[in-house]
């Protein structure tokens, strides 16, 4: 009987290692793209100045500066015009 639980308290433990690794893994992964996603509403300036998740000023200048200088709306609005992709 006591093999038994000795073996059932090693599977237990194999089994927590590898769901503290799996979400230890999960968590590296995902940090780069959330570090992204906010870096991408603060302004230029603080990008790596300040590298934490949490921005000290939020702004959208970004987005309205790619939109602007890739002419996205202008060109989406000529595919509109025109009746769509063709």
């Amino acid at each position: 009987m006591g093999s038994g639980n000795n073996m059932k308290s090693g599977t237990v433990l194999r089994l927590s290692m590898t769901h503290l690794s799996i979400i230890g893994l999960g968590v590296l992964m995902i940090y780069p793209v959330a570090w992204m996603i906010v870096s991408s509403f603060k302004p230029n300036n603080m990008i790596f100045s300040d590298p934490g998740l949490i921005p000290k000023a939020l702004t959208v200048e970004n987005y309205i500066t790619g939109i602007d200088y890739h002419g996205c709306v202008a060109a989406f609005m000529r595919l509109e015009l025109r009746g769509g992709h063709r």
